[in-house]
């Protein structure tokens, strides 16, 4: 199909016009360039002895943009004396037509001014004088080929919906630059067509009116990128929803601030199963920027979508105008939910939204637990900040993996699980250096802990909790069985506990874990640094500090153990709830608690109490270290209590070996008397003196007094 010209020689006697080029020609060559032609088909013919121009069905483009001919048939009229000379065309909209010029002795095709608006040239027809039937000879093609295109304007298109259903045929991309409003209307991508903005600030797409979706992807491969989506007015579920495998949304700026919305909303959704009835796979959100204010507002939504990759994005001012703040509660700046393994959430930046932070969730409400196939979940290097309530939530998932993530100045900033019963499990998974800080608490009825754990399994490494900002009460709650905290720090610790591994959350251990007091003048630190209150729990290795007359590590259940553990300052060093058993306090520095006893109530049966070392004076542990109060005097001549009132030992039931040395000089005759006291009568007490005889104790060699 090309623009023809015929030899003179080639053609009739009465049709030697065809020979030569005309205006019309040149101007349709002139419209190749800016896309103005026949792709495909649009071939003419004659199909009978009739004046009848048959077209072919085919594919023309007008200015960019792509039209899809039917094909039919236009009628040629003739004159009675003179030849004249026509032209076949058809619009944008698939009409076709049929131009005639002025009949006369030497005739001319009508200029393009003559033929319809919007039109694209396919044939030209000479007719003779008062011929009957057009035939094939008086047929030339005037065609000018353009080629099929991957992309598209808009703005050539009555509407965008036009412009991507005209890209659908092969795929493709569909541009605009500008503002393209969208009234009552949902805007749907077709399979494998990317909406292509030029850019967020070039290229503005605004929807208004009532329709359930803003921009929706009509099958797999569609998307959309680097524009911006304003959803303004109407009741839209949300302004962009990925309803298919393998689609995406990157690099827009989506805002939905419709108050027409009664119920939820979301910026960016993937919610739901596509048209087969089976989860979407393999969804992007990346790089997008989500804000606005609604009634019940939240950023990217996720549902039923395996391998989703929700990364870079960043949701910010949200306002949330729900009346009731559990509405408000389940609003959520990022939130993966039912049916999605294997996802990824990472480098997303929240901040100063009126909703909770992130939120992983694969069984919201069912009570069953995780789901089969709920695993792989990756929240990773994510920053929450200035939310109001919740920061971080991980539910009903196995093996999930949250590392490097900084979450501040929120409600808990991170939540494994649930606290209802029967809901919101999390088996295993790893937490991993994040950063958690500045709680601020203004709703009660949310956990007032940095980081709870209401989940079985879990091993948390190397995170760190600052500044508990106001009205905190823990820094990190186990309420899961076989938790195991390795190397987790808290600065700046602030009232109540630093860890609180509460009653039910068996088997639980905390390795190599660092908790200073505080520097605040009020608190002085928490009540306790740890608290044990499960079964078989264990502290080992680590650095733990609380307040003034606070306890700095309370056991209160059966079977704890503290070893190797360095313990300093608080009320007590180490305390246990009467008649708890199996308790093995083994190998700790302790040191700089204010009460007589460093370790206190270890009174049940099969206590293990040795080998801790206690540089406080305080004489509750196989070796310690007591100093004297003061010099002793040469003249002393009665029996006193050099050591202070701090020397007295609390000894429940049990056998017990005391050692202690003194040191001194005594270099004139006399008697050195040393006298044990007790407060209950010892069933059996063996005593047995060792001196290294200088100028003292007996003379000469060593002496060795039985009692």
């Amino acid at each position: 199909m090309t623009l023809l010209l015929r030899r003179q020689t080639e053609i009739a006697a009465n049709l030697v016009a065809q020979s030569a080029p005309e205006p019309i020609d040149f101007d349709a060559l002139a419209q190749g360039p800016a896309l103005t032609g026949v792709i495909s088909g649009c071939a003419v013919s004659v199909t009978g002895a009739n004046m009848t121009v048959t077209v072919a069905a085919g594919v023309v483009r007008h200015k960019g943009r792509r039209v899809v001919v039917a094909g039919g048939g236009v009628t040629a009229v003739t004159d009675g004396s003179n030849p004249r000379r026509a032209i076949v065309s058809v619009n944008t909209s698939g009409t076709l037509a049929i131009t005639h010029g002025t009949a006369a002795a030497s005739p001319y095709l009508p200029n393009a001014s003559a033929i319809p608006a919007n039109s694209v040239v396919i044939a030209a027809v000479d007719i003779p004088a008062a011929t009957t039937a057009v035939t094939t000879a008086m047929l030339t093609d005037k065609a000018v080929p353009v080629p099929e295109l991957t992309w598209h304007d808009a703005r050539h298109y009555p509407t965008l919906q036009d412009a991507l259903n005209a890209a659908s045929t092969f795929g493709g991309i569909v541009t605009w630059e500008g503002t393209l409003t969208v009234n009552a209307a949902q805007v749907t991508i077709p399979a494998n067509v990317t909406l292509q903005g030029l850019g967020r600030e070039r290229s503005i797409l605004t929807l208004t009116g009532a329709a359930v979706y803003g921009v929706i992807t009509g099958g797999a491969g569609a998307g959309i990128q680097d524009c911006t989506v304003n959803c303004t007015a109407g009741d839209r579920v949300s302004a962009v929803e990925l309803a298919h495998s393998n689609t995406f949304a990157r690099r827009c700026l989506v805002s939905y601030t419709s108050t027409g919305r009664t119920g939820t909303a979301r910026c960016i959704s993937a919610s739901n199963q596509d048209g087969n009835g089976q989860p979407r796979t393999d969804i992007v959100i990346e790089g997008n920027l989500c804000t606005g204010g609604s009634a019940q507002l939240s950023g990217i939504v996720v549902s039923e979508a395996p391998r989703v990759r929700i990364v870079g994005n960043r949701v910010y001012s949200i306002t949330n105008t729900a009346a009731l703040a559990a509405d408000k509660r389940r609003c959520w700046a990022i939130y993966i939910s039912y049916l999605s393994p294997n996802g990824i959430i990472h480098d997303n930046h929240v901040y100063s939204t009126n909703t909770s932070g992130i939120h992983v969730n694969a069984d919201p409400g069912t009570g069953s637990g995780p789901e089969t196939g709920q695993h792989g979940h990756r929240v990773t290097n994510n920053t929450v900040e200035g939310v109001t309530y919740m920061g971080m939530a991980v539910e009903n998932v196995y093996n999930p993996y949250i590392a490097g993530n900084k979450i501040r100045t929120c409600h808990c900033c991170l939540r494994l699980g649930t606290a209802t019963s029967g809901l919101g499990h999390v088996q295993g998974g790893r937490v991993v250096g994040n950063h958690f800080g500045d709680l601020v608490v203004s709703d009660t009825s949310i956990s007032v802990a940095l980081y709870d754990i209401y989940a079985n399994d879990v091993v948390s490494i190397g995170n760190e909790i600052d500044d508990r900002g106001t009205g905190a009460t823990l820094g990190i709650d186990v309420r899961g069985d076989r938790v195991t905290l390795i190397g987790e720090k808290m600065n700046a610790l602030r009232p109540e506990r630093g860890i609180l591994v509460n009653s039910g959350a068996d088997d639980c251990h905390i390795i190599d874990c660092e908790i200073p007091a505080s520097t605040s003048a009020t608190t002085g630190g928490g009540i306790y640094a740890v608290q044990l209150a499960a079964l078989r729990g264990s502290i080992d290795g680590g650095f733990y500090q609380s307040g003034a007359s606070r306890q700095n590590i309370l056991l209160n259940e059966n079977d704890c153990q503290v070893r190797n553990a360095r313990i300093d300052l608080g009320d007590r060093n180490v305390q246990t709830a009467a008649a708890k058993t199996g308790i093995l306090i083994e190998g700790n520095r302790l040191s700089g608690a204010g009460n007589a006893d460093a370790i206190n109530n270890v009174a049940g049966v099969g206590a293990v109490i040795r080998n801790n070392h206690d540089y406080i004076g305080n004489a509750d542990d196989e070796v310690a270290a007591f100093l004297l109060s003061a010099d002793l005097s040469a003249t002393a001549t009665t029996i006193s209590n050099f050591f202070g009132a701090n020397s007295a030992v609390s000894l429940p039931i049990g056998a017990y070996r005391i050692e202690f040395d003194a040191f001194f000089l005594k270099n004139t005759a006399g008697t050195l008397v040393w006298t044990i006291t007790c407060s209950a009568a010892p069933a059996s007490l063996n005593a047995r003196l060792h001196a290294d005889a200088v100028a003292g104790v007996g003379s000469g060699a060593n002496a060795t007094a039985a009692p």
